[in-house]
């Protein structure tokens, strides 16, 4: 009987082992995928990085031909609440009072007006 304790002990040990040997291989190849993924990251960092660059961005726009407006057109600021395709008809101004004259002035500034800014 103790031949045979000793026979399934063994036979306990070898398939433990095993089990060990199993999830070390597992754990070796999960570290190398995430060390590939960290590599690619690390790369698409980089990519970013340079895609950020001002210098980039602007040598694309000419790549694009894209140029600088000649003016631009400040449009008037529209509560949230305002149903869309409907004009406000009046603005509040910071100190509490009403005033629509001076939304359609900066509305209808054309060229002249933005360049004397």
């Amino acid at each position: 009987m103790s031949a045979s304790v000793v026979v399934g002990s063994l036979l306990a040990v070898v398939i433990a082992h095993s089990m060990l040997a199993q999830g070390q291989v597992r754990l070796t190849a999960a570290q190398a995928q995430m060390s590939a993924e960290q590599a690619v990251h690390r790369q698409l960092l980089a990519a970013v990085a340079e895609a950020e660059n001002p210098a980039q961005i602007v040598r694309e726009a000419k790549k694009l031909n894209l140029v600088p407006p000649t003016y631009v057109t400040q449009l008037p600021a529209v509560p949230l609440t305002t149903p869309i395709g409907q004009t406000p008809t009046s603005t509040t101004t910071p100190t509490g009072t009403s005033s629509s004259s001076s939304t359609a002035t900066t509305s209808t500034a054309g060229p002249s007006a933005a360049a004397g800014r």
